[in-house]
């Protein structure tokens, strides 16, 4: 696993972006990790993973809820 940015969701959870090979492919995953009973963070099944080539296309839905969003606040 490479991570390339974290931050804090809230209290208790973070998110991390990072790569990760699988079946010989690079999948990049932006995943909410939370500790577990031994104060150790794990991945939860909130997340998304995808296919690096896909990128782009995360990253034009990111553009467009940024664009909405500042819609919303005129």
């Amino acid at each position: 696993m490479h991570v390339v940015n974290v931050f804090a969701k809230n209290a208790f959870e973070e998110v991390r972006a990072y790569l990760q090979p699988y079946m010989g492919r690079q999948l990049a995953h932006i995943r909410v990790f939370s500790p577990d009973k031994n104060e150790i963070d794990r991945p939860t099944s909130k997340g998304i993973a995808l296919d690096i080539r896909d990128l782009p296309k995360l990253a034009q839905a990111v553009d467009a809820l940024l664009a909405a969003t500042e819609a919303s606040r005129k």
